[in-house]
């Protein structure tokens, strides 16, 4: 089972916000060929949490030997993404992305200062 997780605990020069983490892991699938990604996030110790919105963009990718530097299977997904409590998740599957293999990233934009951020790309094998 595979563990990534993004966390921002300090607040530099150029980050707009702090207190945040996301989270994948491998989990079974209906497929067996395949796995699913779940994508979590923790944002309640994120400062200025009520005037931010949060997009994940997923791209699949060919060339899964070739992690981030694959080509480019498809279009760019982007999925709104809310929480109950600041605390969320959603599912990455085969099926929906037809791809082994993604990048993913999220940007999150407080609506009040205008300022925009993105996490680092990352890669998921979905096999």
């Amino acid at each position: 089972m595979l563990i990534f997780i993004i966390y921002c605990s300090k607040m530099d020069a150029q980050s707009c916000f702090t207190g945040y983490e996301f989270k994948t892991e491998g989990t079974a699938s209906d497929n067996s060929r395949t796995i699913d990604i779940i994508l979590s996030w923790d944002i309640s110790k994120l400062s200025g949490r009520d005037n931010f919105k949060m997009q994940a963009e997923i791209q699949p990718l060919n060339n899964c030997w070739q992690s981030l530097n694959g080509s480019l299977r498809s279009e760019k997904v982007t999925h709104d993404l809310t929480s109950k409590n600041y605390k969320g998740q959603m599912t990455l599957r085969f099926e929906d992305l037809n791809s082994k293999c993604l990048k993913w990233r999220i940007k999150i934009t407080n609506s009040m200062s205008r300022c925009e951020e993105y996490t680092p790309w990352k890669f998921e094998s979905l096999l």
